[in-house]
């Protein structure tokens, strides 16, 4: 039987913001997947808030989260997941609705001469192997500091990350989950937070089974000239999707890409260093021609830009148009609108109204500038080493695709190549942008990934 709710509670997502009023009510709704499996899947989606307490008792946030648990199986012992996007600043609805929930947005990514975006049953959701709880942050969706917290209180890392590590406990609290196996899965921030959470949860005494970290920043420390260097590689498959790179035709793109990595490393690291110095002649004749060629761009055009190639590389590689940072298979005219994000603002109300039956007035705030301090909490990966050290049986599982230009897949392998060789971190790259997800031809090799996270041991 279906419980619609009716939230008459306003949030907002303003910085200053605060709640005076709360509550723990909740819609449920069941369902039936009927593709996917030879058996029907029968579940539950409750949608609704919980309430998360500070260290000393008091009410801190409420939190918003839409769970999916199937119905009819020993739910103490099934494996659970939390998901969230990052920004920081950003809601989870992209997880939600375009990743491994039972529902999704089919989007067409790369093409963009797409123009209808169906919410369609997902064939190979998550929901098989796990329980799937995805929380928005303070600040976002329909999520909100209690008083005498603001929003704002939350946009920093520890209390950000200290929030849903609350919320976490409070859920496995309430839903009687604590024997359950127990999942992260964070995207972009939501990698760096991830690590936080790992580190807080271990701490707690409250043990991981798995992270899995989509096109994760692990580290906003990173020097300028890191970037200029790590994003190389991410170019040079650009520019080979768009048929402009040196890429000989008999080489894959894979072996292609450790070939423009080797020059990365060594002739085009040291080059770009030279400039950091204000040396003359940073970059020899034969290595320009070479980043002509990795680029598809002249030497004429590079010359003049280097090492600051990005820009150019965006608007002139096809000419009148513009490569997304998020996806660089993407090409758009300028100042144009990808149409398939207006589809997840579009889908949101009409889902969570009709389908999650939860009803609000209230906007949900997908996205927003949180005004974030990060203090001196800018890099993840101790955090992470430390829960990984405290549980030596914590599994990593960190993906990134080849044309994501926001978070380079280079850059990843480096970050979590500072941690000591272990048997259970893996680090993979596949066809997509910043949302793997979002590109067809790679999430039945994505989620054969996650199958084995969740089912094959050892990893």
């Amino acid at each position: 039987m279906d419980l619609p709710y009716n939230d008459s509670i306003v949030y907002s997502s303003a910085t200053d913001a605060t709640l005076t009023q709360w509550h723990e009510i909740a819609a449920k709704t069941q369902h039936v997947l009927m593709s996917g499996s030879k058996q029907p899947l029968h579940y539950t989606a409750t949608a609704g808030h919980l309430t998360t307490n500070a260290p000393n008792g008091n009410p801190e946030a409420s939190i918003f989260y839409v769970a999916y648990t199937v119905d009819e199986v020993d739910n103490e012992l099934r494996p659970l997941t939390f998901f969230f996007n990052g920004g920081p600043g950003t809601s989870t609805l992209w997880l939600h609705l375009g990743s491994w929930g039972p529902l999704r947005i089919l989007t067409g990514v790369p093409k963009t001469t797409v123009s209808s975006f169906p919410l369609v049953e997902s064939e190979d959701t998550l929901l098989f192997d796990s329980d799937l709880v995805f929380i928005d942050a303070p600040g976002t969706g329909y999520s909100q500091a209690i008083a005498p917290n603001t929003n704002k209180t939350f946009f920093n890392p520890d209390s950000d990350a200290a929030v849903f590590s609350h919320f976490i406990r409070r859920y496995l609290e309430i839903n009687q989950r604590k024997q359950s196996p127990l999942y992260l899965y964070g995207e972009s921030y939501g990698g760096f937070r991830s690590c936080i959470i790992a580190q807080l949860l271990e701490t707690a005494g409250i043990h991981l089974t798995g992270i899995v970290m989509n096109s994760p920043a692990l580290n906003f420390r990173e020097i300028p000239e890191d970037r200029l260097i790590n994003i190389l590689p991410t170019i040079a498959a650009i520019s080979t999707y768009f048929e402009r790179s040196d890429k000989p035709a008999s080489v894959n793109l894979q072996d292609y890409l450790k070939t423009v990595q080797a020059f990365t490393e060594n002739i085009y690291a040291s080059a770009v260093m030279k400039q950091a110095d204000n040396s003359r002649d940073p970059i020899s004749p034969q290595a320009l021609t070479k980043l002509s060629g990795i680029t598809g761009l002249s030497t004429q055009i590079v010359s003049p830009v280097f090492p600051y190639i990005l820009g150019a590389f965006l608007d002139q590689l096809k000419p009148g148009y513009r490569l997304e940072l998020t996806d660089g298979r993407i090409a758009v005219p300028a100042n144009s609108q990808l149409a398939y994000r207006q589809a997840f603002r579009d889908t949101q109300k009409t889902y969570f109204t009709h389908i999650l039956k939860y009803i609000s007035d209230s906007p949900y705030t997908i996205a927003r500038d949180p005004v974030w301090s990060f203090g001196e909490h800018r890099d993840a990966i101790p955090d992470l080493g430390t829960a990984l050290f405290q549980n030596s049986k914590l599994r990593i599982l960190a993906i990134s695709g080849y044309y994501d230009l926001d978070v380079p897949f280079m850059e990843v392998e480096k970050e979590l190549g500072r941690l000591e060789p272990l048997d259970n971190v893996r680090v993979l790259q596949f066809e997509g942008g910043h949302m793997i997800y979002l590109t067809d031809s790679s999430r039945s090799q994505i989620r054969a990934e996650l199958h084995k996270l969740y089912t094959v041991s050892p990893f």
